[in-house]
């Protein structure tokens, strides 16, 4: 009898870590947003956080991300803030990395997103996280597909915020010692993208379908914050 009971202990331990290993696979799974499937959740849409934050430290800047819902039915539209703050009660001048871009997300602002600013979102259908975002397939939402005649690139060489500001002085190689200025916050509404239909060059504009979606906001200075949000049919 002694026998018997020390190898029923023995299964239920054994039982006991299996389901340890598994859950902890399960943990880790969602952990890193390694999923893209549309219609499952990783957490019920309330939740969601509905915002970000991140002091860029070595730059001393802030770098937020804001949704205004995190649960929409079909045919709603969701608000997005972008933000680029100074923290220093003094001028940040900050030195722009442009090739940065080059190995970061795919981002954009507006159809003539101007170089000079140095932030961009991407929205995707699917659950990701910042290490596997770049994988994501951004939807086209903020501007129709088309050809638009956009002003001058000029090369960027730095920022100069003003004072605990999203104030934004650019200095480039334009001849002059400013050429431009630009407030670093941005607000945005979306309820749907642009897609083409088969046979035909002419974009529609689709509304969001059901499933998970993922924000992802992006300094040209590598910083990826993703936020998520859910559509549902009713």
């Amino acid at each position: 009898m002694a026998m018997a009971g020390f190898g029923a202990a023995r299964a239920i331990v054994v039982l006991i870590a299996i389901c340890a290993v598994v859950g902890l696979a399960g943990a880790i799974y969602l952990e890193t947003g390694a999923t893209t499937s549309t219609n499952s959740l990783t957490h019920p849409s309330n939740q969601y956080p509905t915002s970000t934050h991140d002091n860029l430290i070595p730059i001393n800047l802030n770098f937020s991300l804001d949704l205004n819902a995190t649960s929409l039915r079909v045919g709603q539209s969701i608000g997005i803030t972008i933000s680029l703050r100074n923290d220093l009660d003094s001028t940040n001048n900050v030195t722009a990395d442009n090739g940065a871009w080059a190995t970061l997300p795919e981002v954009s602002l507006y159809a003539c997103s101007a170089p000079e600013i140095p932030y961009g979102i991407l929205v995707a259908q699917g659950y990701y996280a910042s290490n596997n975002i770049s994988s994501a397939t951004p939807l086209v939402v903020l501007s129709e597909p088309g050809i638009y005649n956009c002003g001058m690139v000029f090369h960027i060489a730095s920022y100069l915020f003003s004072p605990q500001s999203t104030s934004v002085s650019v200095h480039a190689s334009c001849g002059t010692s400013v050429c431009d200025s630009f407030n670093a916050t941005s607000n945005l509404r979306i309820d749907g993208h642009w897609a083409s239909i088969s046979n035909s060059s002419s974009p529609t504009f689709e509304a969001l379908t059901p499933g998970v979606y993922t924000v992802a906001a992006v300094t040209e200075w590598g910083q990826i914050d993703v936020l998520h949000f859910a559509v549902s049919s009713s």
